[in-house]
């Protein structure tokens, strides 16, 4: 297993989060996702960075920084889309009204919907991950 691989299971634990997990439950499932990206991000911003001239480091490290604020940014922007929408999606199933008691299940809903699609993308950039070489640096 690579270094990192793995964090997808944390992520399926979080889209069966119910308004019954306990807080230290979900704490627990964010630390191990924590760790999970970690382990990811520093082998392939070093395998990214290796690519480069030495000289080009410092461009380099601006440009990661500043894709990973966008992509973060997109990424959460769709998350909350996806979220309220299956929120929404389930609450015209149960015919419930804003303020229901239909309303943390909804949003419970969405919030699994959400973890699953984050859950795709996280699948996904681990397949594109193993076409990826492995560069040494000169």
């Amino acid at each position: 297993m690579l270094a990192g691989e793995g964090h997808e299971h944390t992520i399926w634990f979080f889209s069966a989060i119910t308004p019954v997990s306990t807080i230290a439950f979900i704490v627990m499932l964010h630390i191990c996702l924590m760790i999970g990206v970690l382990l990811v991000w520093m082998p392939a911003q070093t395998n990214g960075m290796n690519q480069l001239p030495r000289h080009m480091h410092p461009d380099g490290t601006a440009i990661m920084n500043t894709l990973i604020q966008i992509a973060g940014a997109i990424g959460m922007a769709v998350a909350v889309s996806v979220m309220t929408s299956g929120a929404n999606h389930y609450m015209k199933t149960v015919a419930g009204e804003v303020g229901s008691p239909f309303t943390p299940a909804a949003l419970t809903a969405g919030i699994q919907n959400a973890f699953l699609f984050v859950l795709s993308v996280a699948v996904a950039g681990a397949i594109v991950g193993l076409f990826i070489k492995r560069v040494k640096a000169a």
